[in-house]
Parts: C-alpha cells; structure tokens; sequence
C-alpha cells in the first residue's frame, strides 16, 4: 500500500496512560489525567508507530498518524502500560 508525499508536524505529550473507551459504537483512545487532554477515535488513525518497546521496559513511545494524511501527527512520549 503506498503512502500519500505529507509533511508531517507533530504534537508531544509527556507521560500518559491512554484508555480504550467504546461510546455508541465509536472507539476512542483517551487520556484525561494530564492537560491537554486527548481524545483520538480510532477510525481516524491510519498508522501508530511504537517505539523503545521491550519486555524489561515500563513504558514506550507512541506516534499516531492520521487519514487523509493531516499535517498533524501525535506523539506520546512514554505511555504506561
């Protein structure tokens, strides 16, 4: 599958916990604890890239890569498992 050409500008976030949530059939990924807050419906996400992943690890990084190929992307640094 190719990829369409985008520039891509991302968005950090410091250590966070993202929760799975299903609300009339519409799946999200949320995280509330921490501002800003984020709220990411899984439909609209075409790529998630995780990285520093490891059986001795805690946490890892995380960068979503949205449809339509948005300028924005988001990162989230050190998610915990």
């Amino acid at each position: 599958m190719a990829l369409p050409p985008c520039d891509i500008d991302t968005r950090a976030l410091a250590s966070t916990q993202l929760v799975p949530t299903w609300l009339a059939q519409v799946t999200c990924l949320v995280e509330l604890i921490e501002m800003p807050f984020t709220v990411v419906a899984c439909a609209e996400i075409l790529l998630v890239n995780l990285e520093r992943v490891g059986f001795n690890l805690r946490n890892f990084d995380m960068t979503v890569i949205f449809k339509a190929c948005s300028p924005h992307a988001l990162t989230i640094r050190a998610v915990t498992l």
